[in-house]
């Protein structure tokens, strides 16, 4: 190798082997490089810093060209192809058929997949308790010693807050009140004086719709005063008002029709002498029966509920309805619902023609005092998947032990059982009228909650929230509002937070609903999917009672107390509750302690699993 031979950059460089002679000079020698080649593989690139100078020596990368793709020329000659053209068009076509396809199968299955559709929602009269106010008992407005209309007016804001969101009024209608329950009637449409007037009413009314309240009252269809002035011009002949009542010759003054009795025991028959003939009256000589036979009858009746639908009333309480149309006077005085099924059906018919027009339903109730089989008739042939019946929307009627003088957690779960599984029509929406005073002081709150936990409507009468019977009705709220525990505050509790859940209104009832352990304590549970559930225990028994509900159908290792019986105290209604003392809420539910006659309403979150 020369040694003044330069290296210069961009040469490509090429190592020449040592010979054997120059073996023992390598270590201290650079490699020689042929100045044909390069120094590196590409381009030296110098670097100067403020430092130091670098020298990158980058390698040369051979390129991979690789498949570079098709030319326009070539692309041109597989686009014009009819073979590619057929394929592309059958590709296109098969893709839309796809997805035409899929979109009609969504739309099949939309339409005839198994749908769980939210229930109806359930209608004010079948989620609020009931509320039956005696408005001569109520309150006093004007000192003249009887409640009236204003009076129940001036209340309306405790009813609001005890929950009370329909209220249901006693007859106040112009009476002689030779009854006592002032069912003798004298005008249908006129206010009775000792309660107010007709602008008393509407101003009622009025106070009524501004708390988003409802307001039902009676309507006595079967018999009215005997100073009525259909049964004045009915005795006189007036060829208008001949036919208005039920008038027999019989065998003369004295010899009545037949040997039917009236409700008190005694002949059913009265004779006028200044017509000459006999008048059916069931309820008293001074209540004669109306012919609802006479369709101008029926008539008048009709316009006496749309004179009151047009004043604001939302429902009808219908009384003394298997009395409405009676047996021939040949026949025997039975009872039969089955008769009074047409004239039912026209008075169904106003109010359902009401609703139409306003789109807040108007409904009919019944008080009555039947045996099972007629009380499902008032149902009527169809109920709806809303549990609304064909008839009447809702019996008033004594069940589930409202008639007996006993109970215990045995007889209350067969008698809710045979009602709600056996007896009652598929659908129906039923009343519970069972009253909370009915069994002692003690099982008032327990009661209350039974109700209230019921899947129907409860009827209560002014005074229950408060456990009273008898006693001073407005002291015993103050005290009890006062109070930390009472009963006003157990069923203020119910009847604000708990009717209107899920879980009570659309929760299903089985078999499994109840249950009774250690022999006196009794359960109910209410659930539904999604939804709180709950479950109460009361202990009718005389000893305390720690119960397992972890196995009862639903309930998981936990519940939370919601509420509970008060612990009487010194002041009636009303729980001494020491102060600083928390109460346990959370409990296991495989040990739960009942106290004597207590009742305890716990809520949950529902096990689904299965």
């Amino acid at each position: 190798m020369d040694g003044d031979s330069e290296i210069k950059s961009g040469d490509k460089a090429a190592v020449i082997p040592a010979t054997e002679e120059g073996k023992e000079g390598i270590d201290e020698m650079p490699p020689t490089y042929d100045e044909a080649k390069g120094l590196t593989t590409g381009e030296a690139a110098v670097k100067i810093t403020s430092n130091e100078t670098k020298i990158d020596i980058g390698k040369e990368k051979e390129a991979d060209q690789g498949f570079q793709g098709l030319t326009k020329d070539e692309l041109m000659k597989y686009a014009n192809d009819p073979y590619w053209v057929r394929l592309r068009w059958i590709l296109f076509i098969l893709f839309w058929v796809i997805w035409v396809a899929m979109l009609v199968a969504s739309v099949v299955i939309i339409i005839y997949a198994p749908k769980c559709p939210s229930p109806e929602p359930k209608q004010w009269w079948q989620k609020s308790p009931v509320y039956k106010v005696d408005v001569g008992k109520f309150e006093d407005s004007d000192a003249d010693g009887e409640g009236d209309l204003a009076g129940v007016q001036s209340k309306l804001d405790y009813l609001v807050e005890t929950g009370v969101g329909t209220v249901y009024l006693s007859a106040f209608f112009q009476s002689p009140r030779a009854a006592t329950d002032s069912f003798d009637i004298q005008d249908y449409k006129s206010v009775a004086s000792e309660f107010g007037s007709l602008e008393d009413w509407k101003a009622l009314v009025a106070a009524l719709k501004e708390r988003d309240q409802k307001v039902v009252i009676d309507f006595i269809p079967n018999h009215t005063s005997d100073k009525h002035e259909w049964f004045e011009m009915s005795i006189a002949e007036d060829p208008a008002y001949v036919d208005f009542y039920i008038w027999n010759e019989g065998g003369g003054a004295d010899s009545p029709p037949n040997d039917w009795t009236g409700v008190s025991g005694g002949s059913a028959w009265s004779w006028s002498g200044e017509r000459g003939a006999w008048y059916l009256h069931q309820f008293g000589e001074n209540q004669p029966d109306l012919n609802l036979a006479n369709p101008a009858v029926v008539a008048e009746l009709e316009k006496v509920l749309q004179f009151w639908i047009s004043t604001g009333v939302n429902g009808f309480v219908i009384n003394d309805v298997p009395y409405m149309v009676d047996a021939p006077v040949s026949a025997g005085n039975d009872k039969s619902i089955s008769r009074q099924v047409e004239i039912l059906k026209k008075f169904r018919a106003v109010v359902d023609a009401e609703t139409e027009d306003s789109g807040i339903p108007c409904v009919l109730y019944a008080n009555v005092d039947l045996p099972v089989d007629q009380l499902s008739a008032l149902y009527g042939d169809e109920i709806s998947e809303s549990n609304v019946g064909s008839l009447v929307h809702l019996p008033l009627a004594p069940t589930l032990l409202a008639t007996s003088s006993d109970i215990t957690a045995v007889s209350l779960k067969e008698a809710f059982d045979q009602y709600m599984l056996v007896d009652l029509p598929v659908n129906a929406w039923p009343s519970f009228t069972l009253s909370s005073t009915q069994f002692g002081p003690e099982l008032v709150d327990p009661l209350t909650m039974f109700k209230m936990l019921l899947p129907g409507t409860s009827m209560s009468v002014s005074g229950e929230e408060l456990g009273l019977v008898d006693e001073d009705f407005w002291t015993s709220v103050d005290a009890q509002k006062a109070g930390s525990m009472s009963h006003l505050k157990v069923f203020s509790t119910l009847a604000n937070k708990l009717r209107h859940q899920e879980a009570i209104l659309f929760g299903e009832v089985t078999s499994n609903s109840t249950f009774v352990m250690e022999d006196t304590v009794f359960g109910l549970t209410r659930c539904k999917k999604g939804n709180p559930g709950y479950v109460l225990a009361i202990n009718f028994g005389e000893e305390e009672k720690t119960v397992d509900m972890s196995m009862v159908e639903r309930i998981p290792g936990s519940i939370r107390l919601m509420t509970r019986s008060i612990q009487a105290g010194e002041v009636q209604g009303v729980e001494t509750v020491e102060v600083g003392v928390e109460e346990v809420k959370r409990f296991d539910s495989n040990s739960v302690l009942i106290k004597p006659k207590e009742g305890r309403l716990f809520t949950f979150v529902p096990n689904f699993d299965d």
